[in-house]
């Protein structure tokens, strides 16, 4: 996935209990509404940089408002974190709902249940295709003739 700063949603973000992601991406006020995945299934990537004491569980969602503070949000995809989940170095792709109209913002709720406390980086949306949750690492000595 190309990593852009204008769909960065989260920068390590420090969650400890329920919140919603520093920013969001505006989608537009255009009618008629985006329906994101329509033609590619879309999702956002979240990466875990570092935890703390974690003995509660997390659901991670993907949500959209009207409002770019994320405020009445509809939730439009979510994954759920047990406490094994919960670790420094995770990645995950929280599937964006398909074939609905968004509303202008999109960004991540976090409803946490428990005690939590983790670090985060979130991008997207981007086509599920570009995103990955592992990392390959390729050998430096490369040489071209």
């Amino acid at each position: 996935m190309f990593c852009d700063a204008l769909l960065k949603l989260c920068a390590a973000q420090a969650v400890t209990a329920d919140a919603v992601s520093v920013s969001s991406v505006d989608l537009g006020n255009v009618t008629p509404k985006r329906k994101l995945g329509v033609g590619e299934p879309m999702g956002i990537l979240v990466t875990i940089t570092a935890i703390g004491t974690n003995t509660g569980s997390a659901k991670i969602q993907a949500i959209v408002s009207a409002a770019a503070a994320l405020s009445a949000p509809l939730i439009v995809g979510e994954i759920d974190l047990a406490t094994a989940d919960i670790a420094a170095g995770g990645s995950f792709i929280v599937p964006l709902a398909q074939g609905i109209a968004y509303l202008r913002y999109i960004g991540l709720n976090f409803d946490i249940t428990g005690t939590v406390d983790f670090t985060v980086d979130a991008y997207g949306p981007a086509p599920l295709s570009m995103l990955s949750t592992k990392a390959e690492t390729y050998a430096d000595a490369i040489s071209v003739q």
